[in-house]
């Protein structure tokens, strides 16, 4: 418990978890789904093997969901600009389906741009 206690007076103040319970709770949730750490103590010392380690995971997930977002774009884009094969079956040129194909389209644009945003500060 102590080992705890001294790594976190070296996090950052405004990097700390917080101390309500709830707060500490979304907290650790949003470092492992961001980092895939319980917390930010990993970033003390950036030159140890575990952190290499962890940039290069970090690095890859990037590089897979940037990935799948290039294909989410690709096949939106196709599905906005051709007309359904069978319309009674597909009917994907209605205007809800319009809608949803660019919120779709937006979000895969955000994924791309943010992805390649953090793979640019990782890498560097």
């Amino acid at each position: 418990m102590t080992t705890s206690v001294n790594s976190n007076l070296e996090v950052p103040q405004n990097c700390r978890a917080p101390n309500h319970p709830i707060l500490r709770l979304a907290f650790k949730i949003l470092c492992i789904v961001a980092v895939s750490q319980k917390s930010l103590d990993h970033w003390k010392d950036t030159k140890n093997k575990e952190w290499k380690e962890h940039v290069s995971m970090m690095v890859n997930r990037f590089q897979n969901s940037n990935i799948t977002a290039g294909l989410v774009l690709a096949t939106t884009t196709l599905f906005l600009s051709s007309q359904p094969p069978i319309e009674h079956l597909m009917a994907y040129n209605s205007s809800v389906s319009y809608i949803f194909a660019m919120v779709s389209f937006g979000a895969a644009l955000l994924s791309v741009i943010s992805g390649a945003a953090v793979l640019v500060i990782y890498e560097t």
